[in-house]
């Protein structure tokens, strides 16, 4: 680590782009290092005791991780020789062979396994990812349903991938109950931007706008930077047919980045924002006569 670190501080003559990825390509190689290590470790473990089967299971996960699959799947298999019963074995092997392509051989191992162990809500959540990979967006946005219910911490990357998975079965069907799963989030976790806004998506892809624009306004409330937040709230009104109010919006907008200091106003993200914002202020004018 110190090498590394000494590396990377002389390398500051160096073009920054040429500074950047000397750090990037550093830190990739520390980190795959360290999970080498680890493997290696566990090697020498298992040469002292090859009847543990549960050093077996550690280095396949380590070994999952790295996506050396044959690897994996040998150490899986020779725990389950050692040790059928241990706990991780079907649940890591269902894992390994979703992630190497084979979603539905993995889905008959974690289903028999979610059989055996009815609350384990990580065993849910792949299941649901699994159930999404094969195409049955409604078995899956109940498999994230359980996982929600039988957490101690809901994450909040479930619940949008339970709103998605309502979303895929069909807006028209499910987009109220989607935007339901992503209310019960904020209120549980907060006004998360990243449940409001896919809430907000949904609401505007059902045309319930007044609602969209509502939460919109929850969400901006405590913002303290409003010119992203104006110019949607101001396309919400557009999809509606509002265009005068949504011209009063993207004009808004202008004027909240207009006061940002220079230093933010000049760079080419928000003179692109500018530029934007006034062609969408000058087509939501009256056509003239």
């Amino acid at each position: 680590m110190k090498a590394a670190i000494h590396h990377l501080k002389s390398q500051r003559s160096l073009p920054l782009l040429v500074f950047i990825l000397n750090v990037a390509l550093c830190a990739t190689a520390l980190a795959h290092g360290d999970l080498h290590e680890q493997i290696d470790a566990l090697t020498l473990q298992i040469l002292k005791g090859p009847e543990n089967a549960g050093l077996y299971l550690k280095r396949a996960e380590l070994f999952r991780i790295h996506e050396d699959w044959p690897a994996a799947a040998a150490d899986y298999d020779r725990a389950a020789i050692l040790a059928p019963a241990l706990p991780g074995i079907e649940f890591g092997r269902a894992r390994m062979l979703f992630a190497s392509g084979h979603a539905g051989d993995a889905e008959i191992i974690l289903a028999q396994f979610l059989k055996r162990n009815p609350r384990h809500a990580e065993g849910y959540a792949v299941h649901g990812r699994i159930e999404m990979k094969l195409g049955n967006p409604l078995a899956a946005a109940d498999d994230f349903a359980k996982t929600l219910e039988y957490s101690a911490r809901p994450d909040p990357e479930i619940y949008l991938e339970r709103a998605h998975a309502l979303a895929a079965a069909g807006i028209g069907e499910h987009g109220a109950k989607a935007v339901e799963v992503l209310r019960e989030g904020m209120k549980l976790l907060g006004n998360l931007p990243t449940l409001g806004l896919y809430a907000i998506e949904l609401e505007a892809a059902q045309k319930r706008f007044d609602s969209a624009i509502t939460l919109l306004d929850e969400l901006s409330s405590s913002a303290q930077r409003q010119e992203h937040w104006l110019e949607r709230r101001g396309d919400l009104l557009s999809q509606a047919g509002r265009r005068d109010e949504a011209g009063k919006s993207y004009q808004a907008a202008s004027d909240a980045a207009a006061r940002l200091p220079e230093r933010i106003r000049t760079t080419k993200a928000m003179m692109e924002l500018q530029l934007r914002l006034n062609k969408k202020v000058n087509e939501s004018q009256p056509a003239a006569n």
